[in-house]
């Protein structure tokens, strides 16, 4: 098997990978918060909406969190010039 291709040649940072990530949880959170304000579901369908609204929060937060750290570490801004 071979290995897969690099896409930049300079050192990437998770600092700025991780933004857009977070950025796409929270677009899904509100996406599952307008579901479960607006759309007619069953019950059941209603309550694993709101399980995965609550997953997706949590997660989000996990990310925020680990994206907050690289940022305060502050080692992309050193080395990127």
């Amino acid at each position: 098997m071979h290995e897969a291709g690099m896409y930049h040649l300079d050192q990437q940072y998770a600092a700025a990978l991780l933004r857009p990530v977070v950025a796409t949880l929270a677009e899904l959170e509100r996406r599952l918060e307008h579901y479960r304000l607006r759309v007619r579901v069953a019950p059941e369908d209603r309550a694993a909406i709101e399980a995965a609204g609550r997953a997706l929060a949590d997660a989000r937060r996990e990310l925020e969190q680990i994206w907050q750290q690289r940022v305060e570490a502050g080692a992309w801004k050193r080395t990127s010039g």
